[in-house]
């Protein structure tokens, strides 16, 4: 997905999980993961959180910026305790800015996984 400064654009919604969104502004881009659920989640990221973190009911997590104009990492957000179910999603995001002013770009990929 490419488009203009300045503005926010949904990626992907996961239910269950929370929302990935891409900000371009003039001076960079990057990319948000927001907790959409009612109860806490586990996140870990090579960028933000390396050793782990909680992101809290309605709180977003920066998982990718583009001060060098060209971003990605990997990050994986986890919902539920044990015993009971658990919800799971493993993500790259990318974020891309050729210089001031100019559009931005953003990718993600992933895989979600769900025990019964």
């Amino acid at each position: 997905m490419a488009f203009v400064p300045s503005g926010s654009k949904t990626l992907l919604t996961i239910p269950g999980l929370g929302r990935l969104t891409g900000t371009c502004q003039p001076d960079g881009a990057w990319v948000t993961w927001t907790n959409t659920t009612t109860g806490d989640l586990d996140f870990w990221s090579d960028v933000a959180f390396p050793n782990g973190a909680v992101v809290h009911p309605n709180q977003g997590v920066v998982v990718q910026s583009t001060v060098d104009r060209d971003a990605s990492g990997d990050f994986s957000i986890g919902a539920g305790k044990d015993p009971g179910p658990r919800r799971v999603a493993t993500f790259r995001a990318n974020a891309l800015q050729d210089g001031t002013g100019a559009p931005c770009g953003f990718q993600a990929q992933g895989t979600t996984w769900a025990s019964p």
